[in-house]
């Protein structure tokens, strides 16, 4: 005859059981949504690149596209030979749909001598890059005249730690020959410190600022 402990211990474990089901639902339910989002950043790093190249090219006249064209591809190869090295140029094809002039991106490897997709080289970086880069020459390009403040929050996550620091180089570069002014929210701040004007640490509700000497990081 089954006592009253005896049962209890029997739903206990079929309790248990459950809990563990439900858990392993659980954890496969959240891998399943990190490999969405993960395809979902693809998604809008792919859509803000095309977005902002059609921007600033619908703003411009048909006289001056092909002036204008050969800076942006000028100013945006240069960021990315600053970060990935000399082998990445930016290039903007000309195409004509529907009987409408278009463009295309493309990228090429100076090495290979062969065509890339800006939005899957170097993980997705090139295309954060490459956003970036078209988001300032917005703003430079802009009439009449937008902030040069930019608020960039993990906006580099797609690039590999090794190239982070070249990205610090190039947000430097920014700042001292175009006059702009960013603020960056990081959690690689290591990556950002040699070029950084002040660094700043969450403390409970507040910003702590963090001390330290930028000529000895150059050093």
């Amino acid at each position: 005859m089954t006592t009253a402990l005896e049962q209890s211990f029997v739903e206990a474990k079929e309790w248990e059981r459950t809990l563990s089901e439900r858990k392993g639902r659980l954890d496969q339910i959240q891998s399943e949504l990190r490999d969405k989002f993960e395809k979902l950043q693809e998604v809008q790093a792919q859509l803000e690149v095309k977005n902002k190249a059609i921007i600033i090219m619908s703003t411009m006249a048909d006289q001056k596209r092909e002036e204008a064209r050969n800076s942006i591809e000028g100013i945006v190869s240069h960021a990315l030979e600053t970060v990935f090295g000399p082998k990445l140029q930016f290039r903007l094809i000309s195409e004509t749909k529907q009987g409408q002039p278009s463009f295309r991106i493309a990228l090429f490897n100076t090495e290979s001598e062969e065509e890339e997709d800006p939005l899957d080289s170097h993980g997705g970086g090139v295309a954060q890059i490459v956003a970036f880069i078209l988001r300032v020459i917005t703003i430079l390009m802009s009439n009449p005249p937008l902030s040069r403040f930019v608020a960039l929050d993990e906006s580099f996550g797609m690039v590999s730690l090794d190239y982070r620091p070249r990205v610090s180089a190039l947000l430097r570069e920014l700042a001292d020959n175009a006059g702009f002014r960013f603020l960056l929210v990081t959690h690689d701040e290591q990556a950002f410190l040699q070029y950084a004007d002040r660094v700043y640490t969450p403390e409970g509700a507040t910003l702590k600022q963090v001390e330290w000497e930028r000529e000895r990081m150059e050093a």
